[in-house]
Order: C-alpha cells, then sequence, then structure tokens
C-alpha cells in the first residue's frame, strides 16, 4: 500500500467528505440516531469508549449507543476536530479532540468533556469510506 498516492486536488475531496462525515456525527449523536450512527461504522468495527469495553461490529455499536441513549443523556455537541490526518490509499488515520456536552434531565446540570479521539476510516466496496476503528480517551497523554 502506498502512503499518499492520492493528488492533491482527490485529498481535498476525501478530507470534505470526512467533515461532512464529523458533522452528521454530531447531528446523529444529538439526535440520540443509533441506528444512524452505526451506519457510519464499516459492519467489522471496532469501537472503545472510555472505561468501557470493547464493542465489536456494526450492530454492537448501534446496541451500546441504543443503551447509553436510554440512560436519559440528553448529547448537545458531539464536535469531532481533527488535528492530524494521514491518507493510505484506502486508509485514512484521523486524531485529534472531540468536545462533548450533555445533560441528564433529572439533575439539570450541564456537562462538558474534552476527549482523545482516533478514528481509522476504510474505503468500502461501494467507495464510501467508513469508521473501520474508534476510540475515545480523555486522559491528557493517552499515549504514555
Amino acid at each position: 500500500m502506498a502512503a499518499f498516492s492520492q493528488k492533491k486536488e482527490e485529498k481535498k475531496i476525501i478530507y470534505r467528505q470526512l467533515e461532512i462525515k464529523r458533522d452528521r456525527l454530531d447531528t446523529y449523536f444529538q439526535k440520540s440516531m443509533a441506528d444512524s450512527i452505526a451506519e457510519m461504522f464499516s459492519p467489522n468495527c471496532r469501537m472503545a469508549m472510555e472505561y468501557d469495553t470493547l464493542v465489536e461490529d456494526r450492530e454492537g455499536v448501534s446496541a451500546y449507543l441504543k443503551n447509553d441513549f436510554l440512560k436519559g443523556k440528553e448529547i448537545l455537541q458531539f464536535r469531532c476536530i481533527p488535528e492530524e490526518k494521514k491518507i493510505y490509499d484506502e486508509i485514512i488515520i484521523e486524531m485529534g479532540v472531540c468536545l462533548v456536552e450533555y445533560t441528564r434531565p433529572i439533575e439539570k446540570k450541564l456537562y462538558k468533556k474534552k476527549m482523545n479521539y482516533l478514528f481509522v476510516w476504510k474505503k468500502a466496496d461501494d467507495n464510501v469510506y467508513r469508521i473501520r476503528a474508534a476510540m475515545w480517551n480523555s486522559s491528557s497523554f493517552p499515549c504514555k
């Protein structure tokens, strides 16, 4: 697999597509749309949320999120801001910061959380990039 075989214009188009997908992710989290979020993942994906078990495959992502949404958390923002992106042919590695704001209606309190994230996007047979792996962690130094 040759790194960065795409031309500059192709990279711009791919990065714009990912920007649109991150915006959708934010919207879907705000609307508690677990199935729509899961559709952004590849069928054989892996997802690791902070301090939780590894979730495997698209159906697992949907079930995990549905369960999480049932706990009464209302997400106001789920904004993933990339700090670094690399394209390797049909795979994209993206790292950045995810800003999350949510309330728990019972407590009527606003929570703000800043997390590091890592996405591995993989181009599917239909030429759509989907999340193959996703991890979130709020540690200041996740690689230590």
